[in-house]
């Protein structure tokens, strides 16, 4: 295409795009005007053509923008009155553009087509303008919930249900349980990914939206095939016991791993968090979950030397100090250690710990000991242990006090 047909075919398009706006009568049909933006885009002057349609319509607005702000003030004023019971300006003005615009008969059903393409094309590899899909979603939730849920949500899952029922079908009877369960996770993480990026978690329904249209996947994915495998619960608990048996004992015993007591007792620790989380995110908390783990750690902890190790590592963390609030922290995760300890292996914890105690005191002198922390840790074990052992600590930070000069 020459260049002067080019401007030629962009002049006309704009011209007409006037006489929308300017409500003037034309004789340029549709079809000729949409031959020449295709023959615009397949000549390669399709981003002139954008930037000039999106130049002729912003100019337009802003003479909208101009006529509306020379209404007489009175107007506004009138509306924002609460003795007239009438909409406030602004929520007038949505409301008629929602029922004007967004709800007409021309463009609704064109809106929610348009969300599904989207969604769909996005699913397929596709790549799509996140951020009108996020501006889309964000507009529709500021003229509120029924708008919103009718125009973006209820398309959304609808699109999700009818792609995500044949593939789990065909997942489930040409697979193993090993792929599908690849399959569904990376599909959770996309999706996840994918609703999060397009919702504004600022409004009010927006995390609850995103809950609903996770949960659709999980349904079709994950809980109408529970029923499909026989004593499924039972067979991964069974699994879960034979795992935690393996690697949580192996923390405590293997020889490698208990030639350092401070790591012993960090892995431990990063261990527990870990299986923490599982059995939040995965199980739900599950009771009987719960209890085969705290089962095998209980046996972690209470292996020879670990309440030493325990020992030893808050004495590491006392002699290195940190601010308060991470030290908080630690004393925290190491406590749920300590309260797993058998009666017997306690005893051995009292008499490290006042071994341990004594010699940071005694290195300590001419130097700052974070009072703070020996002071917050002695208030942890004393619901743990006896009056006897937790007063004995206060008596040795009481001498330290009078020999060393104490920080905090």
């Amino acid at each position: 295409m020459d260049p002067r047909d080019a401007e030629r075919s962009l002049k006309a398009i704009n011209n007409a795009i006037h006489e929308v706006y300017n409500h003037t009568p034309t004789t340029r049909s549709i079809h000729d005007l949409c031959s020449k933006a295709s023959r615009l885009v397949q000549n390669k002057f399709g981003k002139k053509l954008y930037s000039g349609i999106v130049s002729t319509m912003a100019s337009h607005l802003k003479e909208m923008t101009t006529s509306i702000e020379k209404v007489s003030p009175e107007v506004p004023l009138f509306l924002e009155d609460p003795s007239t019971h009438k909409a406030h300006a602004q929520e007038l003005g949505a409301t008629l553009w929602v029922d004007n615009v967004i709800c007409s008969s021309n463009i609704k059903g064109d809106l929610k087509f348009a969300v599904m393409e989207m969604v769909q094309a996005e699913r397929e590899g596709e790549g799509i303008n996140r951020d009108l899909m996020k501006n889309l979603a964000k507009m529709l939730m500021d003229f509120g919930h029924s708008v919103y849920q009718e125009m973006f949500e209820q398309p959304f899952i609808m699109i999700s249900t009818n792609l995500y029922t044949p593939e789990s079908e065909e997942l489930m009877n040409n697979y193993d349980c090993e792929y599908y369960l690849k399959i569904t996770e990376r599909r959770l993480n996309e999706e996840i990914e994918r609703v999060s990026d397009y919702l504004d978690v600022k409004h009010d329904f927006a995390a609850k939206s995103i809950a609903k249209i996770i949960n659709v996947l999980e349904n079709i994915m994950i809980e109408t095939h529970m029923d499909t495998v026989p004593e499924g619960i039972n067979k991964i608990f069974n699994v879960m016991n034979s795992h935690f048996g393996k690697t949580v004992t192996e923390l405590a015993t293997h020889p490698e791993r208990i030639e350092d007591p401070i790591a012993c007792v960090q892995r431990i620790l990063d261990e527990k968090e870990k299986r923490d989380k599982i059995i939040n995110l995965s199980f739900n908390d599950d009771l009987k979950i719960q209890k085969l783990m705290d089962h095998w750690f209980k046996g972690c902890i209470n292996a020879p030397h670990v309440a030493e190790f325990i020992s030893e590592f808050v004495d590491d963390k006392l002699r290195k100090g940190a601010n308060g609030y991470d030290v908080e922290i630690v004393l925290n995760k190491v406590m749920v250690l300590i309260r797993l300890l058998f009666p017997g292996r306690k005893v051995l914890f009292e008499s490290h710990y006042k071994q341990h105690m004594r010699e940071r005191f005694l290195s300590g002198i001419g130097r700052y000991v974070p009072a703070y922390a020996e002071i917050s840790m002695i208030e942890k074990l004393k619901k743990e242990f006896s009056h006897q052992f937790t007063s004995e600590l206060e008596a040795m930070l009481s001498d330290a006090k009078k020999g060393i000069i104490m920080h905090g």
